[in-house]
C-alpha cells in the first residue's frame, strides 16, 4: 500500500509556532503532549481523509478535526497529499478570512 503524505502550509506552521511559544511559557510537558497530538492528527487525516467535519462554508474542500478539545486542525486533501491548512484555537471566531492565502502562498 502506498503511504499517503501530508504537507503543512506556511500559515499552519506559523499557527503551530505561536501555540508552542505561548504554551511553553506555562508547561513544556503540555507542549510536548500537543506536539504528539498534532502529529498523530496529521497522520490520521492522511489515513482517513474524510475524517472530521466538512467546512465548505469556510473554503471549498476544507475539513476540520478537533485536537485536545481546544484546537481545530483544518486540512484539505489534494491528490495523494493532505494539506494541513491552519491550526486554530477553538475559542477564535473562525471565518473564511483565515483561509484566503497570502499572495506568496499557493492555494
Amino acid at each position: 500500500m502506498k503511504r499517503k503524505n501530508y504537507a503543512v502550509t506556511e500559515s499552519a506552521e506559523a499557527d503551530l509556532r505561536i501555540i508552542v511559544e505561548y504554551y511553553s511559557l506555562h508547561s513544556m510537558a503540555y507542549v510536548n503532549k500537543l506536539k504528539h497530538l498534532f502529529r498523530d492528527c496529521f497522520r490520521r487525516v492522511c489515513r482517513q481523509p474524510n475524517a472530521g467535519k466538512p467546512r465548505d462554508e469556510l473554503s471549498p474542500g476544507l475539513r476540520s478535526l478537533v485536537v485536545d478539545s481546544k484546537f481545530i486542525v483544518c486540512f484539505r486533501r489534494e491528490g495523494n497529499t493532505t494539506n494541513i491548512v491552519r491550526v486554530i484555537h477553538g475559542a477564535r471566531n473562525i471565518t473564511s478570512a483565515f483561509f484566503n492565502p497570502p499572495a506568496d502562498e499557493p492555494e
